[in-house]
């Protein structure tokens, strides 16, 4: 009985416990449906005996289905596998963690051991979450790096290099192997500088160090804990700096060594830069002179009336362009004395293009401009009565007549001395001279201030009067001339008498040219002469016979044109030390149908005025290029070929065109052709022609210009024009033998012509005495009947092909 009791009373115990397991085992299954996560039981067979509905739909099976089934007909073989070690392990007794992978989901399993009533493991929990969305971020991440142009590293909490990209291992030329799990702090410099310290210097796996600037930022959300890091090489920048300071320095000699004064200012006029040399012009040191206004420091003055000027650096900084002034201001410096200065400016821009400032030179012209004054004064001014000469009173003359359209009108007065030439023969030439002097202080005693007395050679003098309100103003100004001439000139106790006879011509009655006033008042004074001395007369010509005769040389001209009555003569030049040949002349004539032959100066003033040279020169030019080809066709020894061209009609691009169309016709290289300017027509252009000069020489034409010492052309003109050839004119070389200003000239002219490296051509050579001097003053070309006259082209391809290659006998 007992027995039997205690059999019912166990019974009953197990039958409670089994209830209360049911129960908690019901309690948990209704926990584990309602988890968001995977949830199954599984026996020590694999097989399914439980699964929640995550589970069931992550796995895509039944309920109905699911108990009983191996995980492996289930989830797949490839699952199983992948949990089969862990699962053997939890039912061993230990929970297992691992990652899963299934259909392209990634699972974070957990297995945990269940025990069965009997206290023996039973069978594993599968516990997972699904983390795909982890290893998105994760790619996400490395994606991010990888994309980085930059050098970036991912360190984890202890600073190691998680991961890296490919410019990072270009950085440290380290593998990626060498790179992963590595702490940073071995990549570095030993300092000790944080992370984000800029001026770390970083280690190669060669050990080779280098600058670096790192950039530390945190990672917050599921990659939290962990910092990328960007990092920058800093060898470039630093290589960078240092030859930013190296050119700084450099642009700082580069300043110090120019040899102009050089001012820097801002956009509001303070001083930035001064190098030595404007602290030698301006008198102000650079320490004084930076962080002033540059009104300050520059005191500009017009050079003749000494008013305040100001510098071209002004309107540079409001209208943004270069600009630039040749003469007329003087600079005062800081200790008051004045110097003659050429300006120019530029503009300096930001990087947005806007005005920042501007940069100023200053060139000491002083020196220039006193060697110019003293070289015009010697060509225009008689050396023995310091009055203008032939070129300057010509000039003058031009200019008077070119302002007759606004009512000037004038006289030229001729005037010759009676009874000097005996005073001269038998008192000698000093006396002679003492007698010039006084007679040329007496008739500037004559005139008035604007008018001009000029002495044109031996004892004949010009008068210029302008503004006159009635033509026989001009017979009172004569009469007192006369008066005064005749008064007697003290010399050693001795009274010496000497008259005057004057011709008039007036303008713009009897002409509006030079060439024919002076003609005219030179006939005048013949008829003087003829009538009786000691008085004066006026030219009587009938206008008409003037107008007709010039009438006649116009339509003349323009039959030579459609005739082709022009002809070219050539003259050589040779090399003044080895007598060779160097280049030839283009010399034209006019061959008149009555056979007569006029050189240019007779038809020149005609054909300038009323347009005709433009067609002259044109074929000129066309002429003499297509001679030369054919010269060297021949096989005659290349040369240059030089073509006066006038600039009397202005236009550069009409010229250019010419100049490229004759030398395309004649397939001639442009270094063979020279052209030849007359100074004074040239240089009253100013920028205009200098730009045509320019833009001559960039063909490879050659330039030079004609009668260079009496054309008024100062150094800086020359220095600026680049001439390849400076030509002296023949009144000139001329003068030579009697004239000692003619021979100062001359001399100047070889020595500048030397200092701007170029050729000095002296024309109209015809004595051994002449060539002498010249070589001696360094003069480089001789042309003239020295040598041999202007001739045919068959001649001089003759003289070229006997005597080209070899020194040029002079001719007998």
């Amino acid at each position: 009985l007992a027995t039997a009791l205690l059999g019912s009373l166990l019974a009953h115990q197990r039958d409670r416990v089994r209830a209360r397991l049911r129960a908690a085992t019901g309690h948990l299954l209704t926990l584990a449906e309602k988890s968001p996560g995977l949830v199954a039981t599984f026996d020590r067979e694999f097989r399914h005996r439980h699964a929640n509905d995550a589970y069931l739909r992550w796995a895509g099976v039944a309920r109905e289905g699911v108990a009983g089934t191996l995980l492996s007909e289930a989830l797949g073989h490839p699952f199983a596998t992948q949990i089969a070690t862990s699962a053997a392990r939890a039912m061993a007794g230990a929970s297992q963690q691992l990652q899963a992978e299934r259909a392209e989901r990634l699972l974070d399993v957990r297995l945990e051991p269940y025990f069965g009533l009997d206290g023996a493991i039973a069978g594993f929990h599968l516990l997972a979450d699904d983390i795909t969305w982890m290893r998105q971020g994760e790619r996400d991440l490395r994606a991010m790096v990888n994309a980085s142009p930059e050098p970036t590293l991912v360190l984890d909490e202890d600073s190691r290099i998680q991961l890296h990209n490919a410019p990072a291992e270009a950085m440290f030329a380290a593998s990626a192997t060498e790179l992963v799990g590595t702490p940073l702090a071995a990549w570095l410099n030993e300092q000790g500088e944080t992370p984000d310290a800029r001026g770390l210097r970083a280690r190669r796996r060669d050990g080779s160090t280098f600058p670096v600037e790192l950039r530390l930022g945190s990672m917050p959300g599921e990659h939290g804990g962990r910092s990328v890091v960007t990092l920058r090489d800093l060898s470039r920048d630093r290589a960078l700096e240092a030859a930013a300071l190296a050119a700084r320095e450099q642009a700082q000699a580069t300043l110090d060594s120019i040899s102009d004064a050089l001012v820097v200012v801002d956009i509001a006029g303070v001083v930035t830069a001064f190098n030595p040399a404007a602290t030698a012009l301006t008198g102000w040191p650079r320490e004084d002179a930076v962080g002033n206004a540059v009104n300050d420091i520059l005191q500009l003055v017009d050079r003749d009336s000494g008013e305040a000027r100001a510098s071209v650096l002004h309107g540079v900084l409001q209208q943004g362009r270069a600009a630039r002034l040749e003469g007329g201001r003087d600079l005062v410096r800081r200790d008051g004395e004045r110097r003659a200065i050429e300006e120019s400016a530029s503009p300096l821009r930001d990087v947005a293009g806007k005005i920042a400032g501007a940069v100023l030179l200053l060139r000491d012209v002083t020196a220039a401009r006193e060697e110019a004054q003293a070289l015009a004064h010697m060509a225009q001014h008689d050396s023995l009565t310091e009055l203008p000469n032939r070129v300057l009173f010509q000039d003058r003359l031009t200019q008077a007549l070119a302002t007759v359209a606004r009512g000037n009108r004038g006289a030229v007065l001729y005037i010759d001395l009676d009874r000097f030439k005996p005073i001269n023969d038998t008192l000698g030439h000093p006396v002679g001279d003492k007698v010039l002097q006084e007679v040329a202080q007496r008739l500037r005693a004559c005139v008035r201030d604007d008018d001009t007395v000029s002495r044109q050679g031996g004892d004949e003098f010009v008068l210029l009067l302008q503004r006159l309100a009635d033509p026989r103003d001009a017979a009172r100004v004569a009469e007192k001339l006369i008066r005064s001439v005749q008064e007697p000139i003290l010399h050693e106790g001795h009274e010496l008498r000497v008259g005057a006879s004057v011709g008039i011509s007036l303008f713009p009655q009897d002409a509006r040219d030079a060439q024919t006033l002076m003609k005219q008042a030179d006939t005048a004074l013949y008829h003087v002469k003829e009538t009786g001395r000691g008085r004066y007369s006026y030219f009587t010509d009938l206008m008409g016979e003037r107008a007709d005769a010039r009438m006649r040389t116009e339509n003349d001209l323009r039959l030579a044109l459609a005739a082709d009555d022009f002809v070219i003569d050539y003259q050589p030049v040779v090399d003044a030390r080895t007598g060779r040949f160097t280049s030839v002349e283009a010399l034209l004539r006019w061959r008149r149908m009555d056979g007569t032959v006029l050189l240019p100066e007779m038809f020149l003033a005609v054909a300038e005025e009323t347009g005709l040279m433009l067609q002259i020169d044109e074929w000129v030019l066309g002429k003499a290029c297509r001679q030369n080809a054919a010269w060297q066709q021949a096989g005659l020894p290349p040369l240059p070929l030089s073509v006066n061209i006038s600039l009397a009609r202005f236009d550069p691009a009409r010229l250019l065109a010419q100049v490229d169309a004759a030398l395309a016709a004649a397939t001639l290289e442009p270094r063979w052709l020279e052209i030849e300017f007359r100074g004074e027509q040239l240089f009253v252009l100013g920028e205009p022609a200098r730009a045509l000069v320019a833009d001559l020489r960039a063909l490879g034409v050659k330039v030079a210009v004609d009668d260079v010492a009496t054309s008024q052309a100062s150094t800086s003109q020359l220095i600026d024009f680049g001439f390849d050839a400076l030509k002296l004119d023949i009144a000139v070389v001329e003068a030579l033998s009697d004239d000692e200003r003619a021979r100062r000239i001359a001399e100047a002219v070889c020595r500048t012509g030397a200092a701007l490296g170029c050729q000095v051509i002296a024309k109209g050579v015809e004595s051994d005495a002449h060539r002498e001097l010249l070589m001696r003053w360094g003069c480089t070309g001789l042309q003239g009947t020295l040598f041999s006259p202007p001739l045919a082209s068959t001649a001089v391809g003759a003289l070229l092909g006997g005597a080209g290659v070899g020194p040029v006998a002079r001719r007998a």
